[in-house]
């Protein structure tokens, strides 16, 4: 069995990071959670990112389909005693406190606090640390998944090398990694 992994909404937002993310999950390796407050979110920004209603619905709908398992449920009561930087961030680290995830993902790491992290044994990584472990851990893996989102994806992401250029300023270990591909 795999790790459980909180992927936070920042991380699901970017539609080719999501289906890099989710390619990963569904090849085995890890398991993704969330909570349905997270999915919340995630609708919600892409509705004010102007995202068309079709393609949020079908994200969502695919994500609850392909991973029925994900939610994360009864955080509530455990969320208002939690006081993360970013008060909005209260229901993440709860859900992963909660689920008993491995590790939870995020670009907002310095909004959860660090002593409630290490109290719990949780770990808090950068999706570009993540993703980077992943490729080494599973290089076989990430490039089939990779490949996929590369033919899923043509008139974004046409080759690794347009891929590490997209990802340079957000995951700059993991478009190096990439680039060492090329």
């Amino acid at each position: 069995m795999s790790f459980s992994v909180l992927l936070d909404t920042n991380v699901l937002v970017p539609a080719g990071l999501n289906d890099l993310l989710l390619g990963l999950a569904h090849e085995g390796t890890f398991e993704p959670r969330w909570s349905a407050q997270i999915l919340v979110e995630l609708e919600r920004y892409l509705v004010r990112s102007r995202v068309p209603e079709a393609v949020i619905e079908q994200r969502l709908e695919t994500m609850r389909s392909q991973f029925a398992d994900a939610p994360i449920e009864n955080y509530q009561a455990l969320e208002a005693k939690l006081s993360c930087a970013d008060p909005n961030d209260n229901h993440v680290l709860a859900a992963a406190l909660i689920g008993k995830v491995a590790t939870l993902v995020s670009f907002n790491a310095d909004d959860f606090p660090a002593y409630v992290i290490e109290r719990f044994g949780l770990e808090l990584t950068h999706p570009d640390d993540f993703l980077a472990a992943q490729f080494e851990l599973n290089p076989e893996v990430m490039q089939q998944v990779l490949a996929h989102l590369i033919s899923r994806w043509p008139d974004n992401y046409s080759s690794l090398a347009q891929l590490a250029d997209a990802w340079q300023d957000s995951l700059p270990r993991f478009s190096a990694m990439l680039l060492e591909q090329v």
